[in-house]
C-alpha cells in the first residue's frame, strides 16, 4: 500500500507539473502578446474579473477538498454503494451552487463600476466582457465537477492534468492566432469556459468507462451527511478568507490605483503565484495518498512523513526564494521593459510573500488529509478582516508595497500560528517546538542563501538573456550547496535521500526488465 501511495503521488506530481507548466507557459505568452497588441489596461481588466469571480468559485471555497475527504475512507475498504452515494449527493449540490453564483453574480453587475479607478479601453463593454468571465466560472457547476473529485479522490489527478494539459496547448494555439491576426479582446477570453466545458465533458467520458461502478446513486444516512456538511461548512469558511484576501489586492490596487498599476503588479504577482502553484502540486498530489495514510497508519508514522515533507519543500524553497531574489528584475526587464517595472524594494516584499505563502503549505495539506477543518474554522475571517483593513490603510501611504505588506502581517501573525497549532493539537497531539525550530532555520537557510547569491550575482550584467541563465545556474549551485552542508547529516535528509535512491533504482530495474523482455521478442 505504502508503495502504491508513494507511486501515484509521484505520478500526480509529474503530471500535475507538467499540466501547470503548460499552463503558465501558454498564457504568458498569451499575457505578453496581450500587453504589446492591446495594451497593459487589457490585461488589468483580466486580473480584475477574475478576483472578483475567485471569490464566487465555490469550487475552490472548500466543497471539493471536504468532498474528496469524505471518499477516502470508503475508497480504503472498497465501499462502492457509499462512494456513489456521495457522487449523488456532490452532484445535487453542485447544481445549487452553480445557480447561486449565477444568481450573485449577475446581482454585482451594477457596481463593477466602483472597482476601477480611472479610465478603460473604448472598445470594452465591462458588462458584456464581465458575463464571459461569469459564465466560464459556473459552467463547470452545472456538468460533471464531480467526476474530477472522484478521481483525485482515487489518487489519478493525473488523468485530468493530462487531459487538460493537451486541450490547453490546442485550444491556446487558436487564441494565440485569433488575437494576432484579429487583435480583439472578446474573441481572447471567450476560450477560456470553452476549455472548461471540454474538460468536463471528456472527463465526463473518460470515469464513465474507467470507473463504470461508480455512478451517482443512492442516499447516504443522517449522520453521513451531518459529517460531511460539518466538513463542508468549516472549510467552506476556510477558503471565502483565504480567496478573499488574496483577490482583495487586486480589487484594492484596482480601486485605488488604477488598472494600469494592477497590471503592472499582476505581472509581478503572475510570476509568484505559478511558481507557487507549481510547487504547490508537488505537495497536493500527495494528499488522498497522506489522507489514505492518516487513515491506515500511525500518528507517530506520519509525523515522521511529515517532517520529511517540511524539509523537502524547505529545501525547494530555499533555491526557488534564492533564484526568485537574483533573477526578477532580470526578467521582468527582457520581458516588459524598465517602463513597466516596480522598484527592488517591492521585489524583496514579494519574495517574502513567497517564502512565507510555500512554507505554510505543507500544513494546509495534512490538515486537509486530516480533515481537521472545524476547529480553525475563524482564522480565515480574522485573517482576511486585518488584511482589508491594513489594505485600506498602507495603500494609501505605501502604495502597492502596502498591499504586500498587509498580506505578510496577516500571514504571520494570524494565519499561520493558528493553523499550525490546530494541526499540532487536534491531529499530531505533540508540541509545535520541533517543528517551529526546523521551520526556522530552514527560513534562515534560505535567507542567507539569497543574499549570498544576490551578492555573487550583483557583479554580472542585468542585460542579454545568456547573463540570466548564468546567474540562475549559479544561484541553484549555490542554494543547493548550503542547503546540503547545512541539513546531510540529519535524519529528514538522510530518509528523503534512501527514498528517492529507491525510487531511481526501482525505475532502473524497471526499465532492465522491458528492455530483456522486447529483446527475448
Amino acid at each position: 500500500m505504502k508503495i502504491e501511495r508513494t507511486k501515484n503521488a509521484i505520478r500526480n506530481s509529474f503530471s500535475g507539473v507538467a499540466n501547470r507548466m503548460v499552463g503558465l507557459l501558454i498564457p504568458f505568452l498569451l499575457r505578453t502578446v496581450l500587453i504589446k497588441v492591446l495594451g497593459e489596461q487589457y490585461l488589468g481588466l483580466s486580473s480584475l474579473f477574475s478576483s472578483i469571480l475567485q471569490v464566487l468559485n465555490i469550487t475552490e471555497l472548500g466543497f471539493s477538498s471536504a468532498m474528496v475527504y469524505s471518499m477516502y475512507e470508503p475508497i480504503a475498504k472498497n465501499d462502492t454503494k457509499t462512494i456513489c452515494a456521495i457522487l449523488q449527493l456532490y452532484r445535487k449540490i453542485y447544481i445549487y451552487m452553480g445557480s447561486f453564483i449565477l444568481v450573485v453574480g449577475i446581482c454585482l453587475t451594477p457596481f463593477l463600476g466602483n472597482f476601477i479607478s480611472g479610465s478603460i479601453p473604448k472598445d470594452i463593454n465591462i458588462v458584456y466582457l464581465y458575463y464571459i468571465f461569469l459564465f466560464d466560472t459556473v459552467i463547470g457547476y452545472f456538468l460533471f465537477a464531480h467526476k474530477k473529485s472522484l478521481l483525485s479522490a482515487l489518487q489519478r489527478s493525473d488523468v485530468y492534468d493530462n487531459i487538460s494539459t493537451f486541450l490547453q496547448i490546442g485550444l491556446n494555439i487558436i487564441k494565440f492566432c485569433l488575437l494576432l491576426l484579429f487583435k480583439n479582446y472578446y474573441l481572447y477570453v471567450i476560450f477560456s469556459p470553452i476549455l472548461t466545458v471540454c474538460q468536463q465533458l471528456i472527463i465526463n467520458i473518460y470515469t464513465n468507462k474507467k470507473y463504470p461502478q461508480y455512478i451517482c446513486k443512492g442516499k447516504l444516512d443522517r449522520s453521513a451527511i451531518s459529517q460531511i456538511t460539518k466538513r463542508v461548512s468549516a472549510l467552506a469558511i476556510q477558503k471565502i478568507g483565504n480567496t478573499i484576501s488574496l483577490s482583495l489586492d487586486s480589487v484594492i490596487i484596482s480601486s485605488f490605483l488604477g488598472l494600469t498599476v494592477l497590471a503592472i503588479y499582476s505581472n509581478y504577482f503572475y510570476i509568484i503565484s505559478s511558481l507557487m502553484s507549481v510547487l504547490t502540486i508537488c505537495i497536493t498530489s500527495m494528499t488522498a495518498g497522506i489522507g489514505n495514510s492518516i487513515v491506515c497508519e500511525t500518528k507517530e508514522k506520519n509525523y515522521q512523513d511529515f517532517l520529511k515533507v517540511s524539509m523537502l519543500n524547505g529545501w525547494v524553497v530555499c533555491v526557488v526564494a534564492s533564484c526568485l531574489l537574483v533573477l526578477y528584475q532580470h526578467f521582468m526587464k527582457i520581458w516588459v521593459g524598465e517602463n513597466l517595472m516596480f522598484s527592488l524594494d517591492i521585489v524583496i516584499l514579494m519574495v517574502i510573500y513567497f517564502v512565507i505563502g510555500q512554507t505554510r503549505q505543507v500544513i494546509l495539506t495534512y490538515r486537509d488529509a486530516a480533515g481537521v477543518w472545524h476547529i480553525d474554522r475563524l482564522k480565515p475571517l480574522v485573517g482576511c478582516f486585518v488584511n482589508l483593513i491594513l489594505n485600506i490603510t498602507l495603500v494609501k501611504v505605501f502604495g502597492v508595497k502596502g498591499v504586500i505588506i498587509s498580506t505578510i502581517i496577516s500571514y504571520i501573525f494570524i494565519e499561520i500560528p493558528w493553523e499550525n497549532k490546530t494541526l499540532f493539537k487536534v491531529y499530531f497531539n505533540m508540541s509545535m517546538k520541533t517543528y517551529y525550530k526546523k521551520l526556522i532555520g530552514y527560513i534562515l537557510i534560505t535567507t542567507v542563501s539569497a543574499i549570498i547569491s544576490f551578492g555573487i550575482c550583483s557583479y554580472l550584467p542585468d542585460y542579454w538573456i545568456i547573463w540570466f541563465f548564468a546567474k540562475g545556474i549559479i544561484t541553484c549551485l549555490v542554494s543547493n550547496s548550503i542547503f546540503i552542508l547545512v541539513y546531510h547529516r540529519t535524519s529528514e535528509f538522510k530518509s528523503l535521500y534512501e527514498l528517492f535512491k529507491n525510487i531511481i533504482n526501482k525505475y532502473t530495474l524497471n526499465r532492465c526488465i522491458e528492455e530483456r523482455n522486447v529483446s527475448c521478442d
